[in-house]
């Protein structure tokens, strides 16, 4: 050991060592030790009003609990001006200080579309070529299977979650709650964005992977052993808090100047890396959030991790925030017209800026305090080539990124869904991590857009460009026309695809001719 390599375990212990190259003599101080999950605010569960009871930071003196709940929808392949009108309403229709986070997850758990489609095979004898099929597509989410360019198999899951300022004890309180999550559910329906309500286990299994990384890099295993895949699915327990669930006593964490170490039963090690939003681009539309998880176009424009992409917004009192607006508007005009401004041209920009928020206020609208976070789940060994990879992604779409140094847990916490409670919001606020947006803005930046997951019934298996595992199934098509047809350069894989789908359709029991000139 070099004499610098020394010297950083000495005096940086908590940097530069493993996270679980503790000395014996602090084991016994481990029950007194600070959990990572105990900044989480997930306390209980209501199960009539099918909400999540929030805890609000009393910490021992009086206690304070409020009121979220999560949809999860399919996210969308694009977007129009019509959907952007509509999902300003998600922002309209909720109580002052609400936290609504919209978050985009590549998830590396492909195993639910695989053994679907293994379960529609009737033929026993082709169940073997499913199965080696299957394991090659699970060992593509943790590595390339292309050998030139990266490409990661994944499913992308899109969250809107809701953290609302009312108490679950009182039942006008819990009503109102429930008539603000219908209003969302109405409002995403419009803009086809249908989705489904979580339950504890959708949390836990969710927010799960963050803590317990085996559950995301385990492509070096048999994916399709179901027993050992049962041991890693987090089963809600309505005896214990919900928080309290995630722990796992042979996980290992450290905070580092690169991000928060994690390490399983002194296992490989692994990194979460932060990163936020410092400066948005001028002109940005919904459609253009759909490059955010890769270029579909140019391969070294792709993200090499899982990751997680949250945008927060704090929805702002409509008069409070109008006069603050007021205020804005009138300094940045007298700025604007003294005679500094010869000398500081940004001067007219912030004016025109702050009239254009003005004019929302007149359309009806309102502004409210915006942030985004991006959370990279690598191994040591990739980390490095992960961030460089999301910053060059952000910037070619004109955001500029930085790390979150030194507040790694209030960014991780910020990250995960249902977080943006009162005290996030005074944290977010003190630190300086959020800005005063319109809701437009808002809208725009939402991170709604991935890849087309396909039909319902997974017969046959495909990827999109970034990696998006997609069902595909003639027979689904409601209209009644199941022909198709087939058309790409010469070479490119025509009739290997045809085939393919001779075999899948003959495996699950059709009838199939091939008429071969």
């Amino acid at each position: 050991m070099s004499f610098a390599a020394t010297l950083k375990r000495a005096f940086f212990h908590e940097r530069y060592s493993r996270p679980d190259a503790l000395p014996r003599s602090l084991i016994e101080r481990f029950v007194a030790m600070p959990r990572l999950t105990g900044i989480l605010p997930y306390v209980g569960w209501l199960p009539d009003e099918r909400m999540f009871v929030l805890d609000q930071g009393g910490f021992g003196t009086t206690e304070q609990f409020s009121i979220g709940f999560a949809i999860e929808v399919a996210p969308q392949t694009g977007a129009t001006d019509e959907m952007e009108k509509i999902l300003a309403s998600l922002f309209i229709s909720c109580p002052a200080k609400t936290g609504i986070q919209v978050s985009l997850y590549a998830s590396p758990d492909i195993s639910r579309t695989l053994q679907a489609q293994t379960a529609l095979i009737k033929n026993e004898e082709l169940i073997g070529i499913a199965e080696r099929r299957n394991k090659y597509y699970q060992s593509g989410t943790g590595k390339s299977l292309l050998a030139n360019n990266t490409c990661l198999l994944r499913d992308f899951r899109c969250v809107i979650s809701v953290s609302l300022p009312l108490s679950p004890f009182a039942p006008t309180e819990v009503e109102e709650a429930i008539r603000t999550r219908e209003s969302i559910h109405a409002t995403l329906r419009s803009a086809y964005l249908d989705g489904f309500d979580w339950t504890p286990d959708h949390l836990l299994n969710f927010v799960g992977d963050f803590f317990d990384h085996e559950r995301v890099f385990n492509s070096d295993t048999n994916a399709f052993n179901t027993d050992a895949r049962d041991k890693l699915v987090v089963k809600y327990n309505p005896d214990r808090i919900i928080r309290e669930q995630l722990s796992n006593h042979e996980i290992a964490s450290c905070v580092s100047d690169q991000g928060i170490r994690f390490c399983k039963s002194g296992g490989k090690e692994t990194v979460m890396q932060l990163f936020s939003v410092r400066n948005y681009p001028k002109i940005s539309r919904l459609n253009h959030m759909g490059s955010m998880i890769g270029d579909p176009y140019q391969t070294a424009l792709s993200m090499p991790c899982p990751f997680l992409i949250t945008m927060g917004a704090i929805v702002q009192d409509h008069e409070s925030a109008r006069t603050y607006t007021q205020m804005k508007s009138a300094r940045a005009t007298q700025n604007a017209a003294s005679y500094m401004a010869r000398f500081q041209p940004d001067l007219q920009d912030r004016k025109r800026d702050w009239d254009f928020v003005l004019k929302t206020f007149d359309e009806g609208k309102s502004t409210l305090r915006m942030y985004h976070q991006i959370c990279l789940l690598s191994t040591v060994e990739d980390a490095s080539r992960a961030e460089h990879a999301v910053k060059a992604v952000w910037r070619a779409r004109g955001y500029d990124i930085t790390r979150d140094y030194y507040l790694q847990h209030q960014a991780f916490a910020s990250s995960l869904p249902m977080t943006l409670g009162r005290p996030m919001q005074q944290d977010l606020d003190t630190f300086g991590r959020v800005y005063t947006k319109t809701l437009d803005n808002a809208v725009m930046t939402s991170p709604l857009i991935a890849e087309w997951k396909g039909t319902k019934t997974p017969l046959i298996t495909l990827f999109g460009r970034r990696g998006q595992i997609m069902a595909f199934d003639l027979f689904d098509n409601t209209g009644g026309n199941y022909n198709f047809a087939v058309a790409a350069l010469s070479g490119s894989g025509k009739s290997v695809f045809v085939n393919e789908m001779a075999y899948r359709y003959h495996a699950a029991g059709s009838k199939v001719w091939i008429i071969d000139v």
